[in-house]
């Protein structure tokens, strides 16, 4: 992320986004996500027929609706799914932990999630 500024002063420290669509710009809340009401995928990594993306604000309903099917609870090693709140809560501090990156596998043909 890059930063503007060394500290105080208004207009400091904002984070801008690029919308891939023409004359699109806003500013990024802490990487919410919530600049833009939706979006297409950013394709980070690109293979014959699927690509990794970045996550986005938009899909976490289902991000959080596959992370509690019993499959992927038992893969995650917990007992229990995750309730909503939480799931939005933590949204912003995993986007922003470099330790642990997250990424939406997408199908190149249509654009759509793997699900």
């Amino acid at each position: 992320m890059l930063r503007g500024g060394t500290g105080g002063g208004a207009g400091r420290n904002r984070h801008v986004r690029r919308d891939p669509r023409p004359g699109r710009t806003g500013p990024q809340a802490q990487g919410s996500g919530d600049e833009f009401p939706a979006s297409d995928p950013q394709i980070l990594l690109r293979g014959d027929r699927l690509g990794l993306g970045q996550p986005r604000r938009e899909m976490l309903p289902d991000y959080h609706r596959w992370e509690k099917d019993p499959g992927t609870l038992l893969g995650y090693g917990n007992q229990f799914p995750q309730a909503w709140e939480v799931r939005e809560g933590g949204w912003s501090g995993q986007r922003g932990n470099h330790n642990y990156p997250q990424f939406e596998v997408i199908r190149l043909d249509d654009m759509t999630p793997v699900t």
